[in-house]
């Protein structure tokens, strides 16, 4: 298994203070220089609230720009798939080319509903069911057979996504068997 460090800014919330005081183009330098000094194989998680504030809008194209200079792959959070397709859209019109990026968290909206899931597919970009092993395991089944049927099985990709908060799905906490100690 490959393990693949990334670095990035993760939600208006989470970035530092001067991010707010920098220019686009700013920030596109900043993330280039982490490529550059850091080992990093990707941009990510590169991510949206609810409705994406101005600032994430801001990143959202420096790190297209990043990309286009470093060729990174950009791996995205969405609030539950929240503004999934006006990320892509951001990338899009900034020359990044949908093959190159992953829309997380496409897993965690509400039913089984897959028409956002289809568009971003049709686009070229792959989306993320990052959040195996949990509850919405079964409804996940459901969403990620109807992309199958659909013929948009390379677009997909699994991951557990379990940092810090998922301590209680431990196996030592009685979580799943197969999440590790």
């Amino acid at each position: 298994m490959s393990i693949v460090a990334s670095g990035g800014y993760y939600l208006d919330w989470a970035y530092p203070p001067e991010v707010a005081k920098m220019s686009e183009d700013q920030v596109a330098q900043e993330l280039i220089k982490d490529a550059t000094v850091n080992p990093i194989g990707a941009y990510g998680e590169m991510g949206t609230s609810d409705e994406i504030t101005p600032n994430e809008r801001k990143v959202f194209r420096a790190v297209s720009k990043a990309h286009l200079a470093t060729d990174l792959p950009i791996f995205t959070h969405t609030a539950n798939g929240k503004c999934a397709v006006e990320q892509l859209d951001i990338f899009e019109s900034m020359g990044v080319k949908p093959n190159r990026v992953v829309i997380g968290h496409l897993g965690s909206m509400p039913g089984t509903d897959v028409d956002v899931h289809m568009a971003i597919c049709k686009r070229g970009a792959f989306i993320g069911f990052d959040r195996q092993g949990g509850n919405a395991d079964d409804r996940n089944l459901t969403m990620v057979m109807k992309l199958l049927d659909a013929g948009y099985a390379a677009n997909l990709l699994f991951s557990a996504d379990f940092g810090n908060d998922a301590w209680p799905n431990w196996k030592q906490n009685g979580g799943p068997e197969w999440i590790a100690r």
